[in-house]
């Protein structure tokens, strides 16, 4: 089981760090566009989806995460839901003060 939580968190730092690379990326972009004045050529750029996408498999690798803690033992609920809450927290902070 601990495999599966330590797994699992793994899963949702790594899916937070490419959250953190696609909001640089975006805010490069937006500067870049902003430089160059709304007549210049404008290059695609799929960052906005890619980060809507990436924040939707956090949301749900952290949701299978505390359903899967809800049936685990009491022990490792105490072990397991500050390490969550910490990182859900870092989430939230990113999230929040770069809004699309």
């Amino acid at each position: 089981m601990d495999k599966r939580f330590s797994a699992g968190y793994r899963q949702l730092l790594a899916s937070l760090k490419r959250i953190e690379d696609l909001l640089a990326w975006w805010e490069l972009a937006q500067a870049e566009r902003e430089r160059r004045g709304p007549n210049s050529p404008q290059f695609s750029d799929r960052t906005e989806d890619d980060l809507k996408l990436e924040i939707g498999c956090f949301w749900k690798a952290h949701l299978e995460l505390e359903e899967a803690l809800d049936q685990a033992p009491r022990a490792w609920q105490a072990i397991w839901r500050p390490r969550l809450a910490r990182l859900f927290s870092r989430y939230h902070a990113l999230v929040t003060a770069k809004p699309l």
